[in-house]
Formats: C-alpha cells, structure tokens, sequence
C-alpha cells in the first residue's frame, strides 16, 4: 500500500519525467524513515576537500550569530505571540579593557502593541529574553557578555534593504518576485 502511495505521490510532483530519483517517506512525530533518508543523501554526496575548517560551526558574522541567538530566545519566551514579526540588530559591539564585550541590539517590532508584549509587565520579559541570550552569547564568544536589548517599532521593518543585505541576499530580487505574485493574483481574480 505504501508503495502505492509513494508512486502516486511521484507521479503528482514529477509527471511523465523522471526529475525525481526517489522519494522519502518520512515521519517527523515518529521519527521513521529520516536515517535512511540521511544514509542516502551522504551516499550521494561528492568527496571534496573540506570548504570550512573541521570546527567551524558557521560562516555567518559573529554580529549575526548574535542577534540570532537573540532571536532564538525571543521565539521561546513569546512562542506565538510575536516571534515572526520581528528582527533583531546588532547595533553595536565594543570590546572592553577588562576583556569583556559591550553588545547593543535593537528589537524590531511591527505593532505598539507587540512592543508591549515584548516588554512584559515592568519589562519582565524582554529582561528575561535579555539574560538567556547573554548566557548563550557568553558561552559562545567564552568572553563576559554586557548584553542592552532596545525593542523599536517600526511597521515597515521588513521593507528595509538593510537587513536583507546583512544577510547576503538581494532585497530587490525578493521585492521584484513579490509585486511579480501580486499582479499575477490581481489578473486571476479578474
């Protein structure tokens, strides 16, 4: 019956062509199906020299890192209050004589009303998110961490190239293939 199922489920994706060498059926609450997934993937994979060294987690700016990690602690404490509306900065990074780092972030938010969400009651909360990211944070740099958390609103946050550029991707790429959908939806429903 499975195989039954797999082979309409490739034959939906693919149609006549054979784009597709095999198909996973996998289960994230069972977990079934993932280790032969991932057996066949390194399979397929071309030996290459190494493109990182061995103990290199990531490539990303350590500022990035950090405001990931932020971010991180933002989506646990506020769950699914407000986590996919907001960005966060680093704003600055200033090393200290005494070998510790001074980091300043921006929390952008899109609401008034998100920002009193982020806040907490007496600021509970983003002090809370503020001290479980200093504590990754330090763990990551092995440095003293002085972590300053400022929530902003800004509506239009996720119309700032800015952003987009500090992760390396092309804002007007993404705006373009937007306003691309927007029309295409605008002559569909005439």
């Amino acid at each position: 019956m499975l195989d039954k199922v797999v082979e309409a489920t490739r034959a939906a994706i693919c149609g006549d062509t054979t784009v597709v060498d095999r198909v996973f059926v996998i289960s994230a609450t069972e977990g079934t199906g993932v280790e032969e997934m991932k057996a066949a993937f390194a399979e397929a994979m071309p030996e290459s020299p190494w493109l990182f060294e061995e103990d290199d987690m990531t490539d990303l700016p350590l500022r990035l890192m950090v405001a990931e990690i932020t971010r991180e602690k933002i989506f646990l404490r506020c769950r699914q209050e407000i986590p996919y509306q907001t960005y966060v900065e680093t704003t600055m990074w200033k090393n200290l004589g005494n070998g510790g780092i001074r980091i300043n972030q921006t929390v952008y938010v899109q609401k008034e009303s998100q920002k009193g969400i982020m806040m907490g009651a007496g600021g509970t909360k983003i002090k809370a998110i503020g001290s479980d990211a200093r504590q990754d944070i330090m763990e990551l740099v092995d440095k003293t961490v002085h972590l300053f958390l400022h929530v902003k609103v800004d509506k239009n946050w996720k119309n700032n190239k800015r952003f987009y550029e500090e992760w390396g991707l092309d804002y007007n790429s993404m705006s373009t293939g937007k306003s691309k959908n927007k029309k295409s939806q605008s002559k569909k429903r005439r």
